[in-house]
């Protein structure tokens, strides 16, 4: 990506063809943060549009982006985001083989609780879809861990806003 202004946090995943796909922060718009990506061939050309292809174009923070393979050429990628402007939420979006959104554009949400839920962790589930992990603040006092499936199809397979798998007070 040769876009202007700033690009950051940037994650790799293989694409299981010997290319990668990679996803970032990027500062383009000069007012917030988008989340795009890129695929990469065996031989280090970039496939899909040039400066990458947008995950979450809004008018608020989308942030720290992290990915997994989807087993058929893709990817699926989780993000930080901003967008109900009171806190962080988890969302999600699978890309395929071409760099097209599979899912409902900017994504699916795999958690809107109250408060933060940051530092989204990923891994693909052998299905095509993915168990994401994060931080999560709904709680008001200590941050636990959550998570939550999602499958081929970007439908959540576990309870709303996913589970909790540190439950406790610390």
């Amino acid at each position: 990506c040769a876009a202007a202004d700033e690009q950051s946090s940037a994650k790799l995943a293989a694409d299981g063809t010997g290319g990668a796909i990679a996803a970032w922060n990027d500062h383009r718009s000069g007012s917030n943060f988008n989340i795009y990506a890129q695929r990469i061939s065996p031989s280090g050309a970039a496939l899909w549009a040039p400066d990458g292809v947008p995950l979450a174009v809004l008018p608020s923070d989308q942030i720290g982006p992290v990915l997994a393979p989807d087993g058929a050429g893709g990817a699926i990628i989780a993000w930080s985001d901003r967008r109900s402007g009171l806190s962080y939420d988890i969302y999600a979006q699978r890309l395929g083989p071409g760099g097209a959104p599979l899912w409902p554009v900017a994504g699916v949400p795999l958690c809107s609780a109250a408060f933060d839920q940051t530092i989204p962790q990923i891994v693909g589930d052998g299905s095509a879809g993915a168990i994401a992990l994060w931080l999560d603040a709904r709680s008001g006092t200590s941050p636990e861990v959550f998570a939550q499936r999602v499958n081929h199809a970007g439908t959540t397979q576990w309870p709303q806003d996913g589970i909790a798998l540190s439950p406790g007070s610390n």
